[in-house]
Formats: C-alpha cells, sequence, structure tokens
C-alpha cells in the first residue's frame, strides 16, 4: 500500500531529491512543497500520512504552521529533520539529526507503515 509523504525540505537540491528518491523506491508517494502555505494548501485538498519538516525551511513560517497544526484534528504524523524541535508537545512524532541518515528515516516510516 502506498502511503502520502509530503517533505516540506530546505532549498538544497541533493538532500531533497536523495529522500524523495529513496523514499519513492520503497512505495512511498511523495510531493514535496517548498512552504508552509503550501502545506495549509495540500491539507485542504487531500489527506496526508506523514509531514516530514526541515527545520531550515520553515524558519520563518513554522511556528504559525506548528501552531495550526496543533489545532487541527485529523493531522499527519510530523518527522522533524534537524536539531532543536520548537516547542510543540506531543505534534512531532520523530525527530532525525543531519547529516540525515536515509536508511534510519526509511526503515522507521516502514515500522510504522500499518500504524
Amino acid at each position: 500500500m502506498s502511503r502520502t509523504i509530503v517533505a516540506l525540505l530546505e532549498n538544497s537540491i541533493g538532500p531533497r531529491l536523495l529522500l524523495t528518491t529513496r523514499l519513492s523506491e520503497v512505495g512511498y508517494t511523495v510531493t514535496v512543497l517548498s512552504a508552509a502555505d503550501a502545506v495549509r494548501e495540500q491539507m485542504k485538498t487531500g489527506t496526508l500520512d506523514w509531514l516530514i519538516l526541515d527545520e531550515a525551511a520553515i524558519r520563518q513560517d513554522g511556528a504559525a504552521l506548528l501552531g495550526q497544526l496543533a489545532r487541527t484534528r485529523e493531522r499527519p504524523r510530523i518527522a522533524w529533520l534537524g536539531p532543536h524541535p520548537p516547542a510543540a508537545e506531543g505534534l512531532i512524532q520523530v525527530r532525525f539529526d543531519k547529516p540525515l541518515d536515509y536508511g534510519k528515516i526509511i526503515r522507521f516510516l516502514s515500522a510504522t507503515n500499518d500504524e
């Protein structure tokens, strides 16, 4: 079964392409978004299983996005890429350190695929 993953990643094309490719290879559908507003729009139009947030990509409007997600009843599970997630108690399910270990990310998502 294919799962949807929405990735909000840093502007660095290398990590973005590598993560998208690796997840696609193991059966995930990946939609890459570039800003918090795009995440909000995606949530209006479709169901998201996972939202992968890169701390470098959401610095400007990340707090507002996390606040909105905290108030949303049906929200995706959130993976945080990078250090020091903002205060979002119970909102961020998992955090991955940088440099990213893509195998670790895939193993974690695969283990939680049917939850």
